[in-house]
């Protein structure tokens, strides 16, 4: 398991560095599944007093991405943190990987939205606040996508569908089932 540890407006101390070594030692026990762990430490000093470290630890398994990211006012608390949202998410991994062995069909079908899709107002004052960048993997299907979505605890999932080739996103909708924008 390739463990990588990157710090932005944070200089990553041999202190930083045993507390990340800790949390990797807990998830060594997955590492016969797990790729790569990454762990992005983030301080910023125009945040609120309360909320100024952000931590993102991702891990990188087998057809899937796992993450756990936390804003806090300590590092400490808040790697302590993101480690606990990984870790619910691993055993999510871990059931899902199970019943899809054992032939159980753990997800609800997935809802179509209709062609028509209504336009959606912005306002003027509104402005993009914060980047990501995206780092697509292997074409999906619309299932692999919803496990995706659900491993990331998001609720909604960008990937290409294998079926059609084409980008699309796939959320979930408020009465708990999923819808699908296809992009042509």
């Amino acid at each position: 398991m390739r463990v990588r540890i990157s710090g932005h407006k944070i200089k990553i101390t041999p202190a930083i560095r045993k507390e990340v070594t800790i949390l990797v030692e807990r998830l060594k026990k997955h590492a016969h599944y797990m790729a790569e762990v990454e762990f992005k430490l983030q301080f910023d000093n125009e945040a609120s007093r309360n909320q100024r470290f952000t931590v993102e630890i991702t891990a990188f398994v087998q057809n899937a991405i796992l993450k756990g990211e936390v804003e806090g006012g300590s590092l400490t608390v808040a790697l302590s943190d993101a480690s606990r949202k990984l870790d619910k998410q691993i055993a999510l991994y871990e059931r899902m990987v199970l019943s899809k062995r054992k032939g159980v069909d753990w997800l609800p079908q997935l809802a179509i939205l209709p062609n028509k899709i209504r336009s959606v107002e912005i306002r003027k004052e509104a402005k993009i606040v914060k980047r990501k960048n995206w780092l697509f993997g292997k074409p999906a299907t619309e299932d692999e996508a919803v496990e995706q979505m659900e491993l990331l605890s998001h609720d909604w999932f960008i990937f290409k569908n294998k079926k059609t080739k084409r980008m699309a996103v796939i959320y979930r909708r408020h009465d708990g089932n999923y819808g699908l924008i296809d992009v042509r």
